[in-house]
């Protein structure tokens, strides 16, 4: 049980850090539940850990646009008729953000952990960024039920 947390640990830090550099891998995305899973564990986890490092008293909002966030990104993105390895990348992309604004926070490169509007901004663009890598993939990896198997 240890090997395999460590082995999704490491899978999951090596694809957070091929996303934040906008380099998607999504070949190796399989279209599972476990994957989506996978990111959306991500997502909130680290979603949380920047809301509870931030100190805001405005907590119930601040979790509410993080959940918001998630609906947008899973009612945008999300096709049947595609893999869900586009919306991996998104929550992906945006766990990897506020990993990137824990860190400068910890390392005082920065004074807080709730720039607003700005990092809305910068996530948004980043998945517009994913967004038009996947559409450039060849079609059988954008195709629904695409599995890793498939994989060249």
């Amino acid at each position: 049980m240890v090997r395999l947390l460590g082995l999704w640990v490491c899978a999951m830090a090596w694809h957070l850090f091929r996303l934040i550099t906008l380099r998607p891998v999504f070949a190796l995305m399989a279209d599972s539940v476990v994957t989506v899973s996978s990111f959306s564990l991500v997502f909130f986890v680290a979603g949380w850990s920047r809301l509870y490092m931030s100190s805001s008293a405005d907590w119930p909002s601040m979790l509410i646009n993080l959940v918001l966030f998630y609906l947008c990104i899973v009612i945008c993105l999300e096709r049947r008729t595609r893999s869900s390895s586009l919306v991996c990348a998104a929550l992906g992309f945006s766990a990897a953000v506020d990993v990137l604004m824990l860190g400068l926070y910890a390392s005082d490169a920065i004074s807080g952990l709730n720039p607003g509007a700005r990092l809305m901004v910068l996530k948004v663009l980043g998945i517009g960024v994913l967004r038009q890598q996947f559409l450039r993939c060849p079609p059988e990896v954008q195709a629904n039920g695409y599995r890793r198997s498939n994989a060249r």
